[in-house]
């Protein structure tokens, strides 16, 4: 059998932590923070260039936008 390769992935964010720091007074700030996040993909809907995940954690569930050239 083969050997079993393990992957770390540490996530800077949960889910619920990304909606709680998001405000209206923020929001620049937000737009420019790169963020890591960990789950299990529920849903994927591609429409050309750009694709849509529905990522859920132990906290939340989100919707990431990823557009395919910048990818």
């Amino acid at each position: 059998m083969g050997d079993i390769i393990i992957h770390f992935f540490r996530p800077t964010f949960y889910i619920a932590d990304i909606f709680e720091g998001f405000t209206k007074e923020n929001i620049s700030y937000v737009s420019d923070l790169y963020v890591k996040i960990t789950g299990r993909v529920l849903f994927r809907r591609s429409m050309g260039s750009v694709c849509f995940l529905d990522i859920q954690d132990s906290s939340g569930r989100i919707q990431v936008y990823v557009n395919k050239s910048i990818v």
